[in-house]
């Protein structure tokens, strides 16, 4: 549970909540879920580097993916119990030069709308707060209920990158 909710972005049934350095236990215990994690396999990215080796670099990554205003890091927080149930952040991918959505909600948190809400709120975010053009999804087909949720908010398969799902300020703006 987490007592103090700071920095937040509301919505109906969860809160988006940027964890302080002390509270990335939760992260780790995340990723240490084997149910949770068993896509995590065919699809390492940037973000999914955890955990870091030592105190320093779990400081670095917490800077970069926290404090950092190019990027955005949030625990998805039920707001009935305070707990925390999964994650979601915004990252500058390296490899395709793009903006990209990353969501993990835990297994036994899968299949309420806590995912829907959340990349609902984030994308309100991405456009109206960090000001970006465009979002990415990486396509992974081993995620095919991701994959449904991202559509269900507008996200198309790129022509040149058929490994991407992408969504345009333009046309989020044109829907909502």
């Amino acid at each position: 549970m987490i007592d103090d909710i700071n920095r937040v972005i509301e919505g109906e049934k969860i809160l988006l909540h940027n964890p302080r350095l002390n509270e990335l236990w939760y992260r780790k215990q995340l990723y240490k879920d084997e149910k949770t994690m068993e896509f995590a396999d065919a699809c390492k990215h940037e973000i999914d580097n955890w955990p870091p080796k030592d105190e320093s670099e779990i400081k670095e990554w917490y800077v970069e993916n926290n404090v950092n205003m190019s990027n955005f890091y949030s625990y998805i927080v039920e707001k009935e119990t305070r707990t925390p149930i999964g994650e979601v952040a915004i990252y500058y991918h390296t490899k395709f030069n793009k903006y990209m959505i990353h969501i993990i909600i835990e297994h036994s948190h899968r299949h309420k709308g806590y995912g829907s809400e959340a990349v609902e709120l984030l994308l309100e975010y991405v456009f109206k707060v960090m000001n970006l053009d465009a979002i990415y999804e990486i396509r992974e087909p081993n995620r095919v209920e991701v994959k449904n949720l991202f559509t269900k908010f507008g996200f198309e398969t790129m022509e040149d990158e058929k490994e991407l799902l992408w969504l345009t300020k333009r046309e989020y703006n044109a829907k909502n």
